[in-house]
């Protein structure tokens, strides 16, 4: 679970509680620090983690143990290719990471290479009304073939199929 600033990691109970375990990470901008972690995603061995205040996905391995350790991070703020201003949801399939910008209303789409890093591939989308368009795109899920995307400011959610 994504926090203020760190990354909790939590039990569910019997009864359907939960317990804190244990948590990871602080305010910062360093390897292991978040400042707005808001998109968590899960491929393998590593947790991605989309940080808003950032600009940037951080990587982690989740070691055996359950216990995490910082690896690289990914981006920076910006409009190009391998850039973000202000990442927000992630959502995994495959081999790839598809990331929403808030700020710059499209999708990224990030390769995860067999090592853990990730590489950009290419964007979609613009500001705007129509589909595939979209204005403060938030959180994402991916089902079958399908990428679900919360338009936040076009009041819908966008249901877009993903072809590769």
């Amino acid at each position: 679970m994504a926090d203020s600033d760190r990354i909790q990691i939590l039990r569910i109970n019997p009864d359907n509680s939960l317990s804190v375990i244990s948590t990871f990470g602080k305010r910062g901008n360093n390897l292991g620090e978040f400042t707005a972690p808001t998109g968590i995603a899960i491929k393998g061995d590593y947790l991605y983690v989309a940080e808003m205040g950032n600009h940037r996905i951080q990587a982690l391995r989740i070691n055996r143990d359950g216990s995490i350790t910082p690896k690289f991070v990914f981006g920076k703020k910006g409009n190009d290719l391998g850039e973000f201003y202000r990442p927000y949801g992630l959502a995994v399939k495959g081999n790839y990471i598809y990331v929403t910008e808030s700020l710059n209303n499209r999708i990224q789409v990030l390769k995860i290479h067999s090592d853990g890093k990730i590489t950009a591939k290419f964007t979609f989308g613009k500001k705007g009304r129509g589909l595939g368009r979209f204005w403060y795109p938030g959180a994402l899920a991916i089902k079958g073939n399908f990428l679900y995307v919360s338009d936040t400011a076009n009041e819908r959610i966008q249901i877009l199929e993903i072809r590769y």
